[in-house]
Protein backbone atom coordinates (compact mmCIF):
# COMPACT_ATOMS: atom_id res chain seq x y z
CA UNK A 1 0.00 0.00 0.00
CA UNK A 2 1.50 3.19 -0.98
CA UNK A 3 1.48 6.41 1.45
CA UNK A 4 0.09 9.39 0.10
CA UNK A 5 2.27 12.29 0.60
CA UNK A 6 1.38 15.53 2.82
CA UNK A 7 0.76 17.98 -0.43
CA UNK A 8 -1.97 14.94 -1.35
CA UNK A 9 -3.54 14.88 2.28
CA UNK A 10 -4.21 18.71 2.04
CA UNK A 11 -5.99 18.10 -1.48
CA UNK A 12 -7.98 15.84 0.47
CA UNK A 13 -8.59 18.54 3.23
CA UNK A 14 -9.14 21.27 0.86
CA UNK A 15 -12.00 19.24 -1.26
CA UNK A 16 -13.57 18.26 1.57
CA UNK A 17 -13.62 21.64 3.04
CA UNK A 18 -15.39 22.24 -0.41
CA UNK A 19 -18.15 20.52 0.34
CA UNK A 20 -19.01 21.76 3.22
CA UNK A 21 -16.70 19.74 6.42
CA UNK A 22 -15.19 22.52 8.64
CA UNK A 23 -14.23 21.60 11.65
CA UNK A 24 -10.81 20.24 12.52
CA UNK A 25 -11.72 17.04 14.22
CA UNK A 26 -14.00 16.02 11.90
CA UNK A 27 -11.90 17.00 8.95
CA UNK A 28 -9.19 14.75 10.14
CA UNK A 29 -11.46 11.57 10.40
CA UNK A 30 -12.72 11.84 6.90
CA UNK A 31 -9.11 12.75 5.33
CA UNK A 32 -8.26 9.38 7.15
CA UNK A 33 -10.89 7.60 5.87
CA UNK A 34 -10.64 9.04 1.94
CA UNK A 35 -6.95 8.38 2.31
CA UNK A 36 -7.18 4.95 3.18
CA UNK A 37 -9.08 4.59 -0.02
CA UNK A 38 -7.12 6.33 -2.20
CA UNK A 39 -4.06 4.54 -1.20
CA UNK A 40 -5.38 1.33 -2.87
CA UNK A 41 -6.13 3.19 -6.06
CA UNK A 42 -3.99 3.36 -9.32
CA UNK A 43 -3.92 6.12 -11.70
CA UNK A 44 -3.52 9.62 -11.38
CA UNK A 45 -4.08 10.93 -7.62
CA UNK A 46 -6.24 14.14 -8.24
CA UNK A 47 -8.12 12.20 -10.83
CA UNK A 48 -8.91 9.54 -8.37
CA UNK A 49 -9.60 12.42 -5.70
CA UNK A 50 -12.03 14.10 -7.99
CA UNK A 51 -14.05 11.22 -9.34
CA UNK A 52 -14.16 9.91 -5.34
CA UNK A 53 -15.32 13.07 -3.88
CA UNK A 54 -17.51 13.44 -7.18
CA UNK A 55 -19.51 10.11 -6.09
CA UNK A 56 -19.85 10.49 -2.80
CA UNK A 57 -20.55 14.02 -2.25
CA UNK A 58 -23.79 13.55 -0.30
CA UNK A 59 -22.37 10.87 1.44
CA UNK A 60 -19.83 13.20 2.76
CA UNK A 61 -22.34 15.99 3.53
CA UNK A 62 -24.46 13.49 5.68
CA UNK A 63 -21.70 12.01 7.20
CA UNK A 64 -20.42 15.43 8.39
CA UNK A 65 -23.71 15.91 9.89
CA UNK A 66 -24.10 12.95 11.62
CA UNK A 67 -20.20 13.32 13.10
CA UNK A 68 -21.33 17.07 14.00
CA UNK A 69 -24.22 15.71 16.08
CA UNK A 70 -22.23 12.75 17.56
CA UNK A 71 -19.57 15.55 18.43
CA UNK A 72 -22.20 17.63 20.49
CA UNK A 73 -24.13 14.45 22.35
CA UNK A 74 -19.90 13.45 23.59
CA UNK A 75 -19.62 17.18 24.61
CA UNK A 76 -22.62 17.09 26.48
CA UNK A 77 -21.82 14.18 28.10
CA UNK A 78 -18.79 15.49 28.92
CA UNK A 79 -20.06 18.64 30.47
CA UNK A 80 -22.93 16.37 32.30
CA UNK A 81 -20.09 14.55 33.59
CA UNK A 82 -18.15 17.51 34.59
CA UNK A 83 -21.40 18.82 36.11
CA UNK A 84 -21.19 15.28 39.11
CA UNK A 85 -17.73 15.91 39.99
CA UNK A 86 -16.42 16.61 43.49
CA UNK A 87 -14.04 19.44 41.84
CA UNK A 88 -17.25 21.01 40.36
CA UNK A 89 -19.37 20.55 43.72
CA UNK A 90 -16.96 21.54 46.26
CA UNK A 91 -16.24 25.05 43.31
CA UNK A 92 -20.28 25.71 43.74
CA UNK A 93 -20.42 25.81 47.46
CA UNK A 94 -17.48 28.08 47.57
CA UNK A 95 -18.86 30.85 45.20
CA UNK A 96 -22.40 30.09 46.81
CA UNK A 97 -20.61 31.00 50.13
CA UNK A 98 -18.81 33.77 48.78
CA UNK A 99 -21.84 35.40 46.97
CA UNK A 100 -23.81 35.03 50.58
CA UNK A 101 -20.62 37.16 52.17
CA UNK A 102 -21.29 39.71 49.66
CA UNK A 103 -25.05 40.03 49.63
CA UNK A 104 -23.88 41.10 53.31
CA UNK A 105 -22.30 44.41 52.37
CA UNK A 106 -24.72 45.40 49.32
CA UNK A 107 -28.35 45.59 48.83
CA UNK A 108 -30.70 43.33 46.46
CA UNK A 109 -30.42 45.82 43.42
CA UNK A 110 -26.55 46.08 43.58
CA UNK A 111 -26.06 42.56 43.63
CA UNK A 112 -27.81 41.83 40.98
CA UNK A 113 -26.70 44.39 38.91
CA UNK A 114 -23.07 43.07 39.59
CA UNK A 115 -23.89 39.78 39.26
CA UNK A 116 -25.95 40.20 36.10
CA UNK A 117 -22.44 41.83 34.71
CA UNK A 118 -20.52 39.13 35.77
CA UNK A 119 -22.71 36.90 34.28
CA UNK A 120 -22.69 38.49 30.64
CA UNK A 121 -18.72 38.73 30.86
CA UNK A 122 -18.06 34.91 31.68
CA UNK A 123 -20.92 34.04 29.47
CA UNK A 124 -19.42 36.06 26.49
CA UNK A 125 -16.08 34.58 27.24
CA UNK A 126 -17.06 31.40 26.70
CA UNK A 127 -19.00 31.75 23.33
CA UNK A 128 -16.83 35.09 21.82
CA UNK A 129 -13.54 32.85 20.95
CA UNK A 130 -15.82 30.65 18.85
CA UNK A 131 -17.28 33.68 17.15
CA UNK A 132 -14.02 35.21 16.66
CA UNK A 133 -12.44 31.79 15.02
CA UNK A 134 -15.63 31.67 12.84
CA UNK A 135 -15.01 35.08 11.81
CA UNK A 136 -10.99 35.06 11.49
CA UNK A 137 -11.57 31.43 9.68
CA UNK A 138 -9.30 29.80 11.96
CA UNK A 139 -9.62 25.86 12.91
CA UNK A 140 -12.50 25.52 14.71
CA UNK A 141 -13.76 22.23 17.18
CA UNK A 142 -17.08 21.16 16.82
CA UNK A 143 -17.42 21.21 20.29
CA UNK A 144 -17.17 24.40 20.80
CA UNK A 145 -20.05 25.12 18.71
CA UNK A 146 -21.83 22.37 20.63
CA UNK A 147 -21.41 24.00 23.64
CA UNK A 148 -21.92 27.35 22.67
CA UNK A 149 -25.30 26.18 21.11
CA UNK A 150 -26.39 25.48 24.49
CA UNK A 151 -24.69 28.48 26.05
CA UNK A 152 -27.73 30.54 24.14
CA UNK A 153 -29.95 29.02 25.87
CA UNK A 154 -28.73 29.95 29.36
CA UNK A 155 -28.00 33.48 28.20
CA UNK A 156 -31.31 35.06 26.54
CA UNK A 157 -33.94 32.98 29.41
CA UNK A 158 -31.58 35.00 32.08
CA UNK A 159 -31.90 38.37 30.23
CA UNK A 160 -35.57 37.98 30.30
CA UNK A 161 -35.65 36.84 33.84
CA UNK A 162 -33.82 39.52 35.74
CA UNK A 163 -37.29 41.32 35.81
CA UNK A 164 -38.15 39.16 38.37
CA UNK A 165 -35.59 39.06 40.64
CA UNK A 166 -37.43 41.40 43.16
CA UNK A 167 -40.39 38.44 43.05
CA UNK A 168 -37.87 36.44 44.82
CA UNK A 169 -38.94 36.22 48.50
CA UNK A 170 -34.94 35.39 50.12
CA UNK A 171 -32.03 36.89 49.24
CA UNK A 172 -30.63 33.19 49.71
CA UNK A 173 -32.64 32.26 46.44
CA UNK A 174 -31.32 35.15 44.42
CA UNK A 175 -27.35 33.97 45.76
CA UNK A 176 -28.81 30.26 44.40
CA UNK A 177 -29.75 31.48 41.40
CA UNK A 178 -26.86 33.51 40.41
CA UNK A 179 -24.44 30.49 41.66
CA UNK A 180 -26.09 28.39 39.54
CA UNK A 181 -25.47 30.65 36.57
CA UNK A 182 -22.07 31.35 37.24
CA UNK A 183 -20.79 27.86 37.95
CA UNK A 184 -22.48 26.19 34.62
CA UNK A 185 -20.76 28.98 32.76
CA UNK A 186 -17.33 27.86 34.48
CA UNK A 187 -18.13 24.28 33.91
CA UNK A 188 -18.76 25.16 30.05
CA UNK A 189 -15.70 26.58 29.75
CA UNK A 190 -13.74 23.78 31.32
CA UNK A 191 -15.72 21.45 29.22
CA UNK A 192 -14.98 23.30 25.64
CA UNK A 193 -11.03 23.45 27.04
CA UNK A 194 -10.66 20.25 27.78
CA UNK A 195 -12.19 18.80 24.50
CA UNK A 196 -10.15 21.00 22.61
CA UNK A 197 -6.70 20.00 24.58
CA UNK A 198 -7.89 16.47 23.92
CA UNK A 199 -7.99 17.29 19.95
CA UNK A 200 -4.79 19.32 19.70
CA UNK A 201 -3.01 16.64 21.11
CA UNK A 202 -4.67 13.99 18.91
CA UNK A 203 -3.87 16.04 15.77
CA UNK A 204 -0.78 17.37 16.37
CA UNK A 205 0.84 15.79 19.22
Amino acid sequence: MKRLTNEQIEKIHAALKKTGVLYVDILHEMTDHIASELEDRDGDFDRNLRLYIGRHKKELRRLNRKRIFVSWGESYKGLFKNMFSLKFIAFFGLLFIALTELTRVMDREGFVTLMLFVFIFTNGAISFPQVYRMLKNKDQYSVGEGISILNVFVFFPVLFAIRYMDDIASDMGVVLYFTILLALCVVMAITIRRFKLGYILRYNG
